[in-house]
């Protein structure tokens, strides 16, 4: 199921895999050589922190609220 920016329709990224638990947030895309997103759930509204150690290559990060609208 592909990732889609309505408001410019466009398709953000074809696949995805979701990271819910608390280990698949740790380990993220350390050790990932795969192109496919990576979408982090969060129960709520929260502060987190990210960072690059493992991961070799660059990133984009998009935080959404409730509404799924780019924060």
């Amino acid at each position: 199921m592909p990732i889609k920016n309505i408001t410019r329709k466009t398709v953000v990224a074809d696949e995805f895999r979701l990271a819910a638990s608390g280990i698949e947030k740790a380990v993220g895309l350390m050790f990932s050589t795969a192109k496919s997103a990576l979408v982090m759930a969060f129960g709520r509204e929260e502060n987190v922190s990210l960072h690059m150690l493992f991961v070799f290559g660059t990133i984009d990060v998009l935080f959404l609220d409730r509404s799924f609208k780019v924060v």
